[in-house]
């Protein structure tokens, strides 16, 4: 839920992190998530990513109804020489739905359950225009019951716009089996003073079950969401451990969700 720039990347590096969110809906529902992930970075603009991510959602209003779901996203970037890089992702994504009502002694209760697997992959292609500008053009389908249920594809533009601080821009559009074709629009700064790397964003439009495969992160709600607006803050207490809290606002009519998250980094240099 992070950005991260980096132009300066010379050598073999491998970095992990964690991160807990926790997420409140407008309609009383809360949700609570880990998430852990590995990176490796091979070079200038080659790397290679790996997450795994357990989201549990409960209403104590609606009966005790929980929801659990498990995400493995994994993406790939290889830079071809010159200015190209290709890179591709792919991902699984369970989910699970419960619902329990006891009254033991009474000997009243009822259960439910249903269960959800969707696979994702897409790829995309990377300009260096510059050692600091960067277009990037991205493409995802995803499959459920073998059927094609999500595409989306994504524009973006990456760059510096003064010492420190980068803007990405990126125009979005998305669609799933039930929906047309839905546009959306967004912008980032992130800004690096040592030893803190500030971070603001804003989406408007909409868009529905979107797949960000910089981050890996899936906002799997079926609803069509028409704002995100969010930001955060990196700690460095070195160059290689860092502290990360942010917050989001996610707006899916009929509800709105505000998320917390914060979690750390290790970067270990590989010789």
């Amino acid at each position: 839920m992070f950005a991260e720039v980096s132009f300066a990347q010379t050598a073999m590096q491998f970095s992990t992190s964690s991160f807990a969110t926790y997420g409140k809906y407008s309609d009383d529902r809360d949700s609570k998530a880990l998430g852990m992930y590995a990176t490796m970075l091979n070079g200038v603009q080659s790397s290679y990513s790996l997450g795994v991510d357990v989201l549990l959602l409960s209403s104590e209003r609606q009966g005790g109804k929980f929801f659990t779901q498990e995400f493995i996203p994994a993406r790939g970037s290889w830079w071809l020489g010159g200015k190209w890089s290709l890179s591709a992702h792919g991902a699984l994504l369970n989910e699970e739905a419960y619902k329990f009502k006891y009254e033991i002694f009474g000997l009243q209760y009822d259960t439910s359950y249903a269960a959800s697997r969707f696979y994702f992959w897409g790829g995309g292609v990377m300009y260096h225009l510059a050692p600091s500008q960067l277009f990037t053009l991205n493409a995802t389908t995803s499959l459920y019951e073998k059927k094609i249920f999500s595409t989306a594809a994504s524009l973006k533009f990456t760059t510096e716009i003064y010492r420190g601080l980068t803007s990405i821009s990126a125009v979005d559009i998305s669609k799933t089996d039930a929906t047309r074709l839905l546009y959306s629009g967004k912008e980032q700064l992130v800004y690096a003073y040592q030893p803190f790397l500030f971070n603001i964003k804003v989406m408007a439009g909409k868009r529905v079950f979107y797949f960000d495969e910089s981050s890996l992160v899936l906002f799997n709600q079926r609803e069509i969401q028409t704002l995100s607006i969010g930001g955060g803050v990196s700690y460095y207490f070195s160059p290689a451990f860092s502290f990360t809290g942010t917050y989001e606002y996610e707006k899916f009519p009929p509800y709105k969700i505000s998320y917390f998250a914060a979690g750390i980094k290790y970067l270990f240099a590989v010789k």
